[in-house]
């Protein structure tokens, strides 16, 4: 018989969207309960789907005994207490890119995940890509040559993104494009040419504090 995964999603902005309909399409995954503050949204989002419980608060969700999984969607700002509180509730995690805030989130969320033995898993869909395998294709034929130095340069012409307007993802507390963007492209390197050695950057902000990056230069 065909094991049935039930799933708690937190955050039901533009990514966990996306992710709902990827569920929605596989025979293993049954969406439970839903959790968003937005009322509005948390309704519409839950009439698309079969019958799911909805919260406004992520941690009356986590108490469910019934769900084996959560997908954790909301702003990296707040991806540490969410995904730290689904443990304490031994509960297994998907979690958007990044994975934390800072440094040292990120090694205490590490930690906790190996001493609950629970799954903690990163949403990372670039390398599904038709991209990523052509790339791969090129360096195993070796038509790049002897590669010295990777630049990543990052310019929006319009950030947020037209499909991504949100009211969190300028901010520089949230980190704009460089935490949101650059996940995706570091672990590309990191899969294809292993620890990276030396770092240089430039990033050019604007005068208010509150704005995220303009330009973004890493070598």
């Amino acid at each position: 018989m065909r094991k049935i995964y039930k799933v708690g999603i937190v955050g039901l902005g533009v990514i966990g969207q996306r992710l709902i309909s990827e569920f929605k399409k596989s025979s293993n995954i049954q969406i439970e309960a839903l959790c968003d503050y937005n009322v509005e949204l948390l309704q519409k989002t839950a009439e698309q789907c079969e019958d799911p419980q909805c919260f406004r608060d992520y941690r009356d969700l986590l108490r469910l005994k019934e769900i084996d999984f959560v997908y954790v969607a909301v702003p990296p700002a707040v991806h540490y207490e969410v995904v730290m509180a689904a443990f304490m509730n031994n509960k297994h995690v998907l979690c958007e890119k990044p994975l934390a805030n800072s440094e040292q989130e990120a090694k205490e969320m590490l930690a906790a995940a190996e001493k609950s033995g629970l799954i903690h898993a990163m949403h990372f869909p670039l390398v599904y890509e038709k991209a990523f395998a052509f790339i791969e294709k090129q360096l195993n034929e070796a038509a790049f040559g002897e590669i010295k130095r990777i630049t990543l340069k990052m310019h929006f012409d319009q950030w947020p993104r037209p499909w991504q307007q949100t009211n969190w993802i300028n901010s520089r507390l949230q980190g704009g494009f460089i935490r949101e963007i650059s996940p995706h492209y570091l672990q590309i390197i990191l899969h294809f040419f292993g620890q990276i050695i030396e770092v240089s950057s430039i990033v050019d902000y604007p005068q208010n504090p509150d704005l995220s990056e303009q330009v973004s230069l890493l070598c």
